[in-house]
């Protein structure tokens, strides 16, 4: 009788967690950073870093975002290892759905590597577009969690590496209205 009970308390505990509001609100600015793990099938390469980011909810349901990734990376293609710095500005449209928040965004990226033998790009510098996609918790306020897919296209001529992957787990915390 007693685990009848518990069952029943803890169902309609995650119940309650799974249909919390999410609050998100205009001009309210979150903050955060993630672990991220860069990858390309066609480049045989692969890395980790981390991200930070700042988000500003513009209107409900659209922000404008600023990140920075560091990514360390090593190519089996060409067999060495590399650094990456992308800082990306752009936006990102929630689909406010309870406390679970899907999401997609753009970002206009700049990428540059630390590689002095080869050349990721003709200028050593990279200008591209990033695609993102995923989804976020944020039923316990004023923290949230997400996981993103992030695609990688690059406008710059580049020699190895003409787009790539960023799998992300990211947290913030929200500072409320500014």
């Amino acid at each position: 009788m007693i685990m009848k009970k518990l069952i029943l308390a803890m169902t309609l505990m995650m119940g309650l967690l799974i249909c919390a509001p999410a609050h998100a609100s205009k001009g309210e600015m979150e903050i955060g950073g993630g672990l991220l793990f860069d990858f390309s099938h066609y480049a045989r390469m692969y890395g980790g870093g981390v991200d930070l980011f700042a988000r500003y909810e513009v209107i409900d349901s659209l922000q404008v975002a600023l990140s920075l990734y560091l990514t360390g990376n090593y190519t089996r293609h060409h067999k060495h290892s590399f650094g990456l710095f992308h800082l990306r500005a752009g936006a990102l449209y929630n689909f406010d759905v309870v406390a679970w928040v899907p999401y997609v965004g753009a970002y206009i990226t700049t990428l540059f590597s630390d590689h002095d033998d080869y050349r990721w790009h003709a200028k050593d510098f990279g200008l591209g577009v990033d695609l993102e996609l995923g989804v976020a918790y944020k039923g316990i306020r004023p923290l949230g969690i997400g996981l993103s897919l992030t695609y990688h296209i690059f406008f710059t001529k580049m020699r190895a590496m003409p787009d790539f992957f960023t799998l992300s787990l990211w947290f913030s915390y929200s500072l409320g209205k500014i």
